[in-house]
């Protein structure tokens, strides 16, 4: 019985470990989608003020690094 509970113990860490893991690395997914999305607004911007024909922009402007 104390092996089920030691095991139950040691399970319920790792899922925890885990789940802070995601927690973080979510966090991080949202942060560079943000600024990903800051990016690419103003390179839109940046094109429209050029004279770009806006059929094109979004293609030109995702292509970017």
């Amino acid at each position: 019985m104390q092996d089920m509970y030691a095991q139950r113990e040691e399970l319920f860490g790792r899922l925890m470990a885990e789940l802070d893991t995601l927690r973080r690395t979510g966090q991080q997914y949202a942060e560079n989608e943000a600024d990903y999305r800051k990016a690419l607004r103003i390179a839109i911007l940046e094109e429209r003020s050029k004279g770009t024909p806006v059929t094109i922009i979004g293609d030109l402007c995702r292509g970017r690094e």
